[in-house]
């Protein structure tokens, strides 16, 4: 009998603390301040999401993640509403108009990041960031290669 009462004993603790990590995890894997209907347009977009991490701010709600071993980032405003899916791209991703601008016009710059961002209307823009010992670019490219500086700051 007292074999079968701590083996009972083992088995409601081992229970309670199954409980209390499953609901300590789903507590951790839910966003603050993000709304259930961002939430909700979110998992059905992006299903196979993997990694997501949440930034809400007053003005819009971020996750990034990685889906197919890509990493993306989409963005939401203060309405809910879709701004835009960014996925982190090679510059030789780019639109061959860009890349020639690019490659020509800022060749003493190096590349540090190349993002693909496609507008809730299906507008698509590039954005490169690039640097060199004393500034930093990020440049604004659209989808048939018309580049412009989108952003420039001195480091």
């Amino acid at each position: 009998m007292k074999r079968n009462s701590i083996i009972r004993q083992a088995f409601v603790a081992m229970l309670a603390l199954v409980v209390s990590v499953v609901s300590v995890s789903r507590a951790a894997a839910m966003p603050e301040n993000v709304d259930a209907k961002i939430l909700k347009h979110f998992a059905k977009t992006f299903a196979t999401a993997e990694n997501v991490t949440w930034k809400h701010t007053r003005d819009y709600s971020k996750a990034s993640f990685t889906r197919n071993n890509q990493r993306m980032e989409v963005f939401y405003d203060a309405k809910d509403q879709l701004i835009c899916t960014s996925t982190y791209i090679t510059l030789n991703d780019m639109p061959c108009n860009a890349l020639s601008t690019i490659q020509n016009k800022y060749d003493d710059y190096r590349c540090t990041t190349a993002i693909k961002c496609v507008g809730a209307d299906g507008t698509i823009r590039y954005y490169t960031e690039l640097e060199n010992d004393n500034k930093k670019i990020i440049l604004q490219s659209d989808a048939d290669g018309y580049t412009e500086v989108f952003k420039t700051t001195k480091k």
